[in-house]
């Protein structure tokens, strides 16, 4: 369970940060502490697990990778915990009903018992994975409940975008066409006889030696030779055939398609997804910025990235 893509890289941000200034006195069984609430060591380790969840397994791992991968998957949980923090404020957390739900969705993916077997064989603890579920349904409802409302899209600034990025929603023209390939000359020249006749595409391959590709490509991707070779041919018909060191060639056009674009009305579905994921991520930078500038963070040294310079462990304000 992954967090969406417009968070990762905030996320990736605060694992750095976590690698100057977050310590701890180290409380046994104790990774993280955030504004007082505890992630533990176990929760970390499950959720690290999680994460690798279907990945080969690494043999005698190097510690220094193992505390940057510990260090990211903690950073993911702290602003799990702060979000979670921010909905228990507004009386929107998730509820057990809301988890129980989510939770039979992801079961009914999984016959008989096949779910119960695959957390034994990948050693997960069922609770364990219900609390990961629980964050991501945290992260899920805080990105619609608390930056939903700032990323809404008004008509005039879609309209806006359309306009200015007119390019994105224009198809150039294309052609369609066969591309007849054979080494020996004579019997490419047999094969388009033989289509010429029928009009039968199977005729084509007909002899021996002749291969058949359809190809679709905007005109201004068309090498030189073939655009000359299909200026002044019909839909149906074929073109001489192209000689070169490679071997032989002859191309059968079948359609000319002009430039298309997409109307407004149809573009604006995907639009709005474009400036309102721009904007959640917008609205999520500035609320992180602000929870961070306020949070009382306290991490295992242990998870620090230069902690093997010995120094005092103290509480830290990220």
């Amino acid at each position: 369970m992954r967090r969406a893509g417009a968070w990762t890289g905030w996320v990736l941000v605060l694992a750095v940060l976590l690698g100057g200034c977050g310590r701890d006195a180290d409380e046994p069984g104790v990774a993280a502490t955030v504004n007082g609430v505890p992630i533990t060591v176990a929760a970390l380790e499950a959720r690290h697990d999680l994460s690798r969840l279907g990945l080969p397994e690494a043999e005698n791992p190097a510690v220094e990778r193992l505390r940057a991968e510990y260090g990211a998957v903690l950073a993911d949980m702290i602003v799990d915990s702060l979000a979670g923090q921010e909905l228990s404020r507004r009386h929107l957390g998730v509820t057990d009903a809301e988890l129980a739900k989510a939770e039979a969705v992801v079961r009914a993916d999984y016959p008989g018992d096949a779910f119960g077997r695959m957390l034994l064989e990948e050693h997960i603890d069922l609770e364990r994975w219900r609390e990961a579920l629980r964050d991501r349904l945290t992260v899920e409802k805080f990105a619609r409940e608390v930056l939903g409302p700032h990323a809404r899209v008004g008509v005039s600034e879609a309209a806006d975008y359309y306009k200015d990025h007119i390019d994105a929603f224009t198809t150039p023209a294309r052609t369609r066409f066969l591309l007849v390939q054979g080494k020996d000359a004579g019997s490419l020249k047999a094969a388009l006889a033989a289509f010429r006749s029928s009009g039968a595409r199977s005729d084509l391959t007909g002899t021996g030696g002749v291969s058949v590709e359809e190809m679709t490509l905007p005109e201004g991707n068309l090498p030189q030779a073939w655009r000359e070779a299909l200026r002044s041919v019909k839909p149906g018909e074929a073109s001489s055939i192209l000689s070169d060191e490679t071997g032989n060639a002859a191309l059968i056009l079948l359609e000319r398609r002009g430039e298309t674009v997409l109307e407004p009305a149809k573009a604006y579905a995907r639009v709005e997804a474009i400036l309102s994921a721009d904007k959640l991520e917008q609205a999520f930078a500035a609320w992180l910025t602000k929870a961070l500038a306020g949070a009382r963070i306290r991490v295992h040294t242990a998870l620090v990235a230069d902690s093997q310079t010995p120094q005092p462990p103290h509480e830290a304000t990220t």
